[in-house]
């Protein structure tokens, strides 16, 4: 079970869940407070890499971590491949981390937002060959303008313009991480997307 570090009751997560529509891994119990809901060892289709242990006849089997992810998804992509494989994977609540969340990208920043659209495509393409591409590749516009909406209506016009220009670099630093997915580029980030955060 991880914790945020800061927030020594809140969960950041307690089991994961691959959501069907999009085939997008998700946290269960994502800033719940931890009042004993998630204390049962259950199998889970998803392990988060913040915290695991595995067998070395597993990773003997299966190999490492896949490189090309660089960052993001690497978890997803093994706990897939172990699953794949034979092997179960299993949350085990009694085991417990307090996690200092993105600290690498400061937060979900346009960096941040970088990796995971190269990464969850990439992830796609070995997991889920069936999803179209043009699907997710259209997505964060849809997001965008969701995003856009909801902050113009909870923080207001004053705050607007502020808020469009980082949902605009969000935007862009999806864009071209789909680019580079695309190239088959899986090194790091571009300098310019870091100087968005």
């Amino acid at each position: 079970k991880i914790y945020y570090y800061h927030d020594k009751k809140k969960i950041w997560f307690a089991g994961g869940q691959i959501r069907k529509e999009t085939e997008f891994p998700i946290h269960l119990g994502f800033n719940e407070i931890d009042n004993g809901q998630f204390n049962k060892i259950v199998d889970t289709p998803f392990i988060n890499g913040g915290a695991f242990f595995i067998k070395t006849a597993v990773i003997k089997k299966i190999g490492f971590l896949d490189d090309k992810y660089f960052y993001m998804y690497e978890d997803a992509d093994w706990t897939s491949r172990i699953i794949s494989a034979g092997y179960r994977c299993l949350f085990v609540p009694t085991a417990k981390i307090w996690h200092k969340v993105h600290r690498s990208t400061k937060g979900r920043s346009a960096e941040w937002w970088y990796y995971d659209q190269r990464s969850y495509l990439l992830w796609l393409k070995s997991h889920f060959p069936e999803v179209r591409l043009y699907k997710t590749a259209i997505h964060p516009f849809w997001i965008f303008f969701q995003d856009s909406a909801i902050d113009l209506y909870r923080k207001g016009i004053l705050q607007f313009p502020k808020n469009l220009k980082r949902h605009i670099f969000i935007l862009l630093a999806k864009m071209i991480g789909t680019v580079d997915y695309l190239k088959s580029y899986y090194g790091e980030c571009p300098e310019v997307i870091k100087a968005w955060n």
